[in-house]
């Protein structure tokens, strides 16, 4: 049974692959179209910012350099919002909330930024740009490791301004802002040293 099984999967795969291969390489592509429904820079941006479903839809269909375009401003209006709430709350938690306007600058456009030059890691802060208000705004561009627990750091920084996980322990993190999910809590701490480097049976 388990080389049936695997003898399908394998002609299942050569299949999907023979269809991948038709349609990138055929000349009849010309009539095919696609509809994007999902994009994702950021962990916790789009999903945790925009409530309501259908401007989140929305969102989700436009391209990232439209981000800060008139055809987002309703989407923007909702972020700045919700930022407000997040803002109120960090500092009622006793936390340093990044404004608007450094949020709006490390995070949008929604896209994954990295920079090679420094320590790795989603929490690191390898880089920064100025706001629009004249701050620094922290941009989280190490990369995200295997072990990042990127939700976690992306909320720690919008409701405390620390993204640094070894705060989330302390005061500066409470935990009612934690999931709970991180790396450990599957039973594996240990990563190979190859790619994909998780190990055996994860």
């Amino acid at each position: 049974m388990k080389k049936l099984i695997t003898q399908k999967l394998s002609m299942a795969v050569v299949v999907g692959l023979a269809a991948i291969s038709t349609l990138r390489c055929g000349s009849s592509n010309s009539d095919l179209a696609f509809t994007q429904i999902e994009r994702l820079g950021r962990p916790a941006i789009n999903e945790g910012l925009v409530l309501t479903n259908e401007k989140l839809n929305a969102y989700n269909t436009i391209d990232p350099t439209a981000d800060l375009s008139d055809a987002a401003a309703a989407v923007r209006t909702e972020i700045v919002t919700t930022l407000g709430v997040i803002q109120t709350l960090g500092a009622a938690l006793g936390g340093s909330p990044p404004s608007t306007a450094q949020v709006v600058a490390g995070f949008i456009p929604d896209v994954m930024r990295i920079d090679t030059s420094a320590a790795s890691g989603y929490n690191a802060q390898t880089s920064t740009v100025t706001a629009s208000d004249n701050t620094s705004a922290a941009m989280l561009t190490g990369g995200r490791k295997i072990e990042d627990d990127v939700i976690d750091i992306t909320v720690c920084y919008l409701f405390m301004g620390q993204p640094d996980p070894a705060a989330l322990s302390s005061p500066v993190c409470p935990e009612a802002l934690k999931d709970k999910v991180t790396f450990s809590t599957h039973g594996k701490t240990a990563l190979g040293s190859t790619f994909p480097y998780l190990v055996a049976g994860y």
